[in-house]
Order: structure tokens, then C-alpha cells, then sequence
């Protein structure tokens, strides 16, 4: 199954009621960002990112009359304005308009197999307040392992129905979207240790009309156990506990294989499954030790498939290149974790 990774933007139809409210806010931008009294070097340094960063290509859109024609549009309403935005983005290398967000201009994409698909917004963080630790930056963008997982759950490769699901390290949150979206499960619950990472897992809930099945909430991995009994919310039947645990290369270091068999030990159901695909032990350190770390700790591993890491039935739709949107490993793993009764 092949799949696509493009941009969103305003023509995309039909839209949920999330995507709607999204749609009224970029246009709402556009119509602050015409109403302001802005001087020929302002208006340039706007232009630049419509236009692909080509200081040339902001000077020609400035000569030819594009603030007289904004402020023309403005005069009809924010709709128009938005509608002449739209089309000034196809100048230059830009090609698509995005959604934007004040603080760190998040980039919403369609990801595709084949005809379904889900949204997800790609964070574009700044360098303040988002931590020191080595890994604080992984949950900003889209991983490679998530992308071979997701087309499995896609193409019905693991019998979700019916179950709560729970998906660790979920970054932008697309395997877990996937199982919610087509999977046919009963709940499912994104989690990640970062507060704006979880914060944006709540968003692309939302945005693909998924609130009331599940919600995104913190699970620190490094925390003492006492914290990780009072996290958030749990699965439906009140248990705390899930059918099903999925997640993908979240093992980057030996000690994760150890926290992972730690809450696994605590969220996942006895006889419970849990779905990992995770890069290969030449990519990702730990990955070599995670098997018989595992089953040294009671639980049953089976290695079900290998993938190839080039990833060549991912495209992406406008020709952007696929290394600014997925991080690679050399190969993936798909691992069954099962979590033996006592």
C-alpha cells in the first residue's frame, strides 16, 4: 500500500468541524496580517515565507501591487482575503498555504495510505523552555517506524475492535489516529513525556474528530513508579488498564527496554498484546537488548517482520523531500509483546 504525506490547506474538502474551526483561524490571520499598517521592509519579510524564502521573488510580489490589492480584498471581508492569500501562495516554491499558529507555526499534513488517511500537525518548535534531556525534541516530527505501523493497522493486520488502546511515545500521535480512525477500537489514548508534544496529540485528536473516543495525556517513562500510578486518564472499563499497547521506536537507549517492560507491567492487561515497531539494533541503541530484556522481566517477544528502512512507497505530494518530513532507520522490526498471566 502506498502512501502520501502532504500539506493541508483550505481547499481540501470535505472538512470535519475540527478542521473547520482550524480553516476560520488561518483565515482570521490573514485578515490581521492585512490589516496591518506595514512598511515595504515589513511587508517583504512576510512575503518571504509565502513565497519560499526568496527575498527576489518577496520584492517582485511587492512591485506588483499585491498590498493594494490585499487591502482591496479586505474591503469585501476576511473570506476574500483569505481566498487572494491562497492564491498569491502558488508564486515562488510555496504551492500550498498552511495553517499557522502564533507561537510556533505548526504545519498540519494529510498522511495517506492509499485512499484513508488522518491529519496530523508537524510542530515547528523554538529552542525556549522545552527541556535539556537528549530526546526532548523526537516528538516534534514523524518517524518512520510509525508510518510502517500504521499501514499494518490500516491493512488489518492486528484485530483492535472493540479495544482500549494505548499508544507510548506517541510524538505526533499517528498510530494511534490510525487505530482510532480505522481500527474500529473502542478507545484509544496517545501518550508522550512532553507537555507540548502531548499537548499537540490532544490537537490532531481533535482535528481528526477523535475527542470523545480518547484523549493525550503526560507518561514519563523516567518517573518513579509512585508517579505513574496517579497519570490521566485510563481506559474505558475503569480497569487502568489496556487490550492494547502500540508504539513505534521508542527504544533509543538500553534503559528503555527495562521502563517499557515497567509499564507494560502496569497498563497492559493480563493476556494483553502490545505492538512495537521499533529500528533496527544498527540504527537505534538498545533495540539489540529489548528482546531478552523483555522476556528476562515475564514477558513473551516474538519478532513477526522485518521492513526495509528506504521507505519507497512513502511520497510526498508537492515533491518535498521526504527527509524534512520522516526520520529514517536502516530497518524496522514489528515485535508482539505479550504480557504472560501470573
Amino acid at each position: 500500500m502506498e502512501a502520501t504525506i502532504r500539506p493541508f490547506s483550505l481547499q481540501d474538502a470535505p472538512l470535519n468541524r475540527a478542521q473547520e474551526r482550524v480553516a476560520r483561524r488561518l483565515k482570521g490571520e490573514l485578515a490581521r496580517f492585512a490589516k496591518a499598517d506595514l512598511t515595504k521592509a515589513e511587508v517583504i519579510a512576510e512575503m518571504r515565507e509565502i513565497v519560499g524564502n526568496d527575498p527576489d521573488a518577496a520584492e517582485e510580489v511587492f512591485c506588483n501591487g499585491t498590498i493594494k490589492a490585499l487591502r482591496a480584498a479586505l474591503e469585501k471581508g476576511s473570506d476574500e482575503v483569505a481566498e487572494f492569500m491562497i492564491q498569491l501562495s502558488e508564486l515562488g516554491d510555496a504551492k500550498r498555504t498552511f495553517i499557522v499558529d502564533d507561537e510556533t507555526r505548526p504545519r498540519p499534513y494529510w498522511v495517506q495510505f492509499g485512499a484513508r488517511g488522518v491529519l496530523v500537525r508537524y510542530m515547528r518548535p523554538t529552542q525556549k523552555g522545552l527541556g535539556t534531556r537528549p530526546n526532548f525534541e523526537v516528538g516534534f516530527t514523524l518517524w518512520g517506524a510509525s508510518l510502517v505501523l500504521s499501514r499494518a493497522i490500516i491493512e488489518g493486520s492486528f484485530d483492535l475492535a472493540r479495544k482500549d488502546v494505548l499508544e507510548l511515545g506517541s510524538g505526533l500521535g499517528l498510530c494511534g489516529l490510525v487505530a482510532g480512525t480505522f481500527g474500529n477500537c473502542k478507545s484509544v489514548h496517545l501518550t508522550d513525556f512532553h507537555p507540548m508534544v502531548v499537548a499537540n496529540c490532544r490537537f490532531n485528536l481533535e482535528l481528526n474528530g477523535l475527542e470523545s473516543m480518547g484523549t493525550a495525556f503526560a507518561l514519563d517513562w523516567e518517573a518513579p513508579d509512585e508517579v505513574l500510578e496517579s497519570v490521566g486518564p485510563t481506559s474505558n472499563d475503569g480497569s487502568g488498564q489496556y487490550d492494547v499497547v502500540i508504539g513505534s521506536d521508542i527504544v533509543c537507549q538500553p534503559e528503555d527496554c527495562s521502563s517499557i517492560a515497567r509499564i507494560l507491567s502496569q497498563f497492559l492487561k493480563p493476556s494483553g498484546v502490545a505492538i512495537f515497531v521499533l529500528g533496527s539494533p544498527e540504527s537505534r541503541y538498545g533495540v539489540a537488548e529489548f528482546p531478552q530484556t523483555l522476556r528476562n522481566l515475564g514477558f513473551k517477544v516474538e519478532l513477526k517482520d522485518e521492513y526495509d528502512g528506504n521507505l519507497s512507497w512513502v511520497s510526498s505530494g508537492d515533491g518535498e523531500s521526504l527527509d524534512l518530513l520522516v526520520g529514517h532507520a536502516r530497518s524496522y522490526g514489528l515485535y508482539l509483546v505479550t504480557r504472560l498471566p501470573r
